[in-house]
């Protein structure tokens, strides 16, 4: 009886210490297979923003007869004329946000060209003259805004209405990359997009 005890005993405790392995690496398992999961999310999310923000852009760009680009402190505005209205692309640095805005978009029009051609309004400042913001990307950790001499977009006037133009705007994504391990990592993806704007494009 006492060999026969001390049998089922020592199997009870095998059987408990492989019972505890299991649960130990199906945890293990179920955390990989979650974390999988939620980096693929992120990733899938960051490439519908890349997607999202290309898309657009190019969209209402090739409507454009008017550009400007003003440098706010670290961040950066591309203002722009879409149909019959103005529009406002803010980078924020700190944020790493991209935000399309309408801009100006108020009762009274006597007043658009001159705010479009003021460098002193910001949304910071002037929170009223910018409308129905639209996140289009906050994985954005650099801008640029210029012209086919790889100079910036200028601040200040420009007529050249017998020639055509071509801007192009850069962007770094901080992309999420999965891994082999299944980890993800920060990978910088860098996108451009180019459009020619028409014969009756004033930059101001």
């Amino acid at each position: 009886m006492r060999n026969e005890r001390g049998i089922t005993l020592v199997a009870l405790m095998a059987a408990i210490a492989i019972s505890g392995l299991i649960l130990g690496v199906a945890t293990l398992l179920l955390g990989s297979v979650l974390q999988l999961s939620k980096n693929s999310q992120q990733s899938f999310a960051d490439q519908e923003s890349i997607k999202r923000t290309t898309t657009i852009l190019t969209n209402q760009l090739n409507e454009a007869n008017i550009v400007v680009a003003y440098t706010h402190g670290s961040d950066r505005e591309l203002r722009y004329s879409y149909g019959s209205g103005l529009k406002s692309l803010y980078f924020d640095r700190a944020n790493r946000r991209l935000t399309l805005y309408d801009f100006s978009n108020d009762a009274n029009t006597n007043n658009d060209e001159a705010h479009f051609i003021s460098q002193a309004i910001d949304p910071a400042a002037d929170a009223g003259l910018y409308s129905n913001p639209i996140i289009l990307s906050d994985i954005v950790s650099d801008a640029k805004f210029e012209q086919s001499n790889q100079t910036p977009i200028p601040s200040t006037p420009i007529t050249q209405a017998s020639l055509s133009h071509m801007i192009y705007l850069t962007f770094t994504f901080d992309f999420n990359k999965i891994l082999v391990s299944g980890r993800s990592q920060q990978h910088p993806e860098t996108t451009t997009i180019a459009v020619k704007l028409l014969a009756d494009w004033t930059p101001k």
